[in-house]
């Protein structure tokens, strides 16, 4: 599924206040003044964490836009526009309106709403469900050691199963279920292979008490978080709430024939004696159906340009900045399960802010530049640079004439002055350019390789000088807590002073820099051994999902699958899709390593014999968020079912 969405004018800014007017005033502004206010608005609710395919992101590239044509910067890609459109694969994603749920008692129709009722979740596949009898299956178990079988004499055949999450006697130190630790019969894959072995037509699972209890809230989980599995049986999760409205229409009964019309009192009636009661729903049927596609979304690289003057008219810098953050979390969050606006302050409405405001400062300069500045706010960074790397293969300027490439990523929070220039030695007039810049007192902690992932990347593999300026990471980053009140405007204001300053230099340079190969940093830094799979971009708690391993590379050979969980590598715990790229870093091509997954509800240990990365693999064939932060990982080691 392919969506281009319509291009939101800028009156649509007075939907969410009064942005627009205010825009309106900037001219009147001092620059740490419009730096503030550019920041604070793309970082703001209204833009919804500008995540490529949504109305936020579409919101910010017209901001852009609109604010170069208010100071006069013209459009620098082809034609005169400003906008250079690539295709943003977004994964698998849920058709909601092909989506449904709806239970009929003898009271009538009960629709169950999607998203605040209920998820469908994609380890059941897509599929369709008419008419179907329900029927209750306790906790979804066969448990022959335990002498505990919720399936038992239970026909399923062609009907809709309700289970419970977990396991019964979850607070009872003394279960035969592993005490109060999960044991294997917790697996929610488990309890869907089980309703599918039984015949059953689709499978309803509920949250238990006891994680309500503990947590304070019924919180549904997102499609992807059960894992992904083609062509099995509908698999919703539904609230406690929507089943105990219906089971107050059509009560179970207890086997000394107490009416059951609520999931707390099922579940003690469980618990007392560890006795199944599965049973069908009396005259109650389900109508219902989930739908999940495949989704790509057009986005686009902002481009404005400011010509320059002399004899190097003709050659070009890039600076460069992504616009682009995770929306409400997932793919690339930090905070994992929190589907929450992750408004990106410093990662990255500060680089983007300051990208707008040098082409402002330079658009209305006094004096032409030497060379050529070509501003680009870059889309589909967080999904993998990819809309450097869409530039460098289609670029607006010939790339033979690009001398260097200067790139903002997180440049909001300057601590103790201190502003770090990776790349710094890839041009060989790097050092005194930058130094002659530091007017004022900036602790410059120029590192010659470019090894930080983001946008600057795609420039330096084409051999282009380039320089990384950033701020630092925090603790913070890629959660919803990145805002603007945790922010040093005028930090950053001083980092684009700085800037402007070191790019007079280097737009009035003489001579073009040289690129310099960093020789002990290409070790470090060489292309990860390529193993030729694309992960899923929503989190799954255990580990990154193998999304597809095409024919023909190694992971595919060695046996490995989409619906895999990635656990370790070569022996190392893998937590997230970047961990992933890591660790193929650290293992040379023609390696063989041990990489264990989890597929369904077994581990498995598949050895791979790694490859050297074809040319023109983006980020190995792996769709790793770029960079990464050892101080915020997640602090939730509990141990968890599905």
């Amino acid at each position: 599924m392919k969506i281009t969405l319509p291009r939101v004018s800028c009156l649509a800014l007075i939907l969410f206040g009064c942005w627009a007017n205010q825009a309106n005033a900037q001219s009147d502004a001092t620059p740490q003044e419009r730096l503030d206010f550019d920041i604070k608005y793309l970082a703001s609710d209204e833009l919804e964490g500008r995540e490529p395919g949504t109305k936020g992101i579409e919101l910010a590239a017209d901001y852009i836009i609109d604010t170069w044509k208010e100071f006069n910067v013209p459009g620098g890609a082809e034609n005169g526009s400003y906008r250079q459109d690539f295709e943003v694969n977004m994964g698998t994603v849920t058709d909601k309106d092909k989506t449904k749920l709806q239970f009929t008692s003898a009271d009538g129709d009960m629709v169950v709403e999607i998203d605040s009722q209920f998820q469908p979740m994609m380890s059941g596949g897509s599929g369709n469900i008419e008419n179907a009898k329900l029927v209750f299956a306790g906790y979804g178990i066969t448990a022959e050691d335990e002498n505990y079988d919720d399936f038992k004499d239970l026909d399923c055949e062609g009907k809709v199963v309700v289970v419970i999450r977990m396991e019964p006697q979850q607070k009872n130190p003394n279960s035969v279920f592993a005490g109060t630790e999960n044991s294997s019969h917790a697996s929610i894959s488990r309890k869907l292979q089980l309703a599918k072995e039984a015949g059953a037509a689709g499978l309803i699972l509920v949250n238990d008490g006891a994680r309500v209890a503990d947590s304070g809230t019924d919180e549904l989980a997102q499609p992807s978080q059960f894992g992904r599995v083609d062509e099995t049986i509908p698999f919703f999760h539904v609230k406690r709430e929507a089943m105990n409205k219906l089971l107050a229409k059509a009560p179970l009964t207890s086997p000394p024939g107490e009416k059951l019309d609520n999931l707390d009192a099922i579940e003690a009636t469980i618990d007392a004696n560890l006795e199944p009661i599965s049973q069908e729903f009396a005259a109650v049927t389900v109508d219902g159906a989930t739908e999940f596609s495949r989704k790509s979304v057009v986005t686009s690289n902002i481009v404005g340009v400011v010509e320059g003057e002399g004899p190097n008219a003709d050659e070009t810098i890039i600076i460069g900045g992504h616009y682009d953050h995770l929306g409400y979390g997932g793919y690339g969050s930090n905070a994992p399960g929190r589907r929450e606006v992750h408004n990106g302050a410093d990662d990255n409405a500060t680089g983007t802010a300051g990208l707008v405001e040098l082409a402002r400062r330079f658009a209305n300069a006094d004096k032409k530049p030497g060379r050529r500045l070509v501003f680009i706010a870059f889309s589909g960074e967080e999904r993998g640079l990819l809309g450097s790397f869409h530039y460098v293969e289609d670029p607006l300027y010939p790339l033979d004439k690009t001398v260097a490439m200067v790139n903002y990523d997180m440049i909001g929070r300057l601590r103790d002055a201190k502003l770090t220039i990776f790349g710094a030695g890839t041009g060989d007039n790097f050092g005194e350019i930058c130094d002659n810049a530091n007017t004022d007192g900036l602790d410059l902690n120029k590192v010659p390789s470019a090894s930080a992932g983001s946008d600057h990347m795609a420039f330096a593999r084409k051999e282009i000088p380039v320089m990384f300026l950033h701020t630092g990471l925090t603790n913070i980053y890629h959660t919803p807590e990145d805002d603007y009140e945790t922010l040093n405007i005028e930090g950053a204001n001083r980092v684009v002073d700085y800037t402007e300053r070191m790019l007079r230099g280097l737009a009035d340079a003489e001579s073009r820099p040289n690129f310099v190969r960093i020789e002990n940093n290409r070790r470090r830094t060489r292309r990860p051994s390529y193993l030729g799979v694309r992960l899923d971009y929503e989190a799954d708690e255990r580990g990154p999902r193998i999304e597809e391993a095409p024919e023909g590379a190694p992971a595919a050979a060695a046996g490995l699958k989409a619906g895999d969980v990635v656990l370790t590598i070569a022996g190392e715990e893998v937590t997230d899709a970047a961990e992933l790229t890591a660790l193929l870093t650290k293992n040379r091509p023609g390696s063989s390593i041990d990489i264990v997954v989890m597929r369904g509800d077994k581990e498995m240990t598949i050895k791979v014999e790694l490859a050297r990365t074809p040319r023109r693999s983006r980020a190995s064939g792996e769709n790793a968020n770029p960079k990464s932060n050892p101080e915020s990982k997640s602090n939730d080691n509990k141990k968890k079912d599905g």
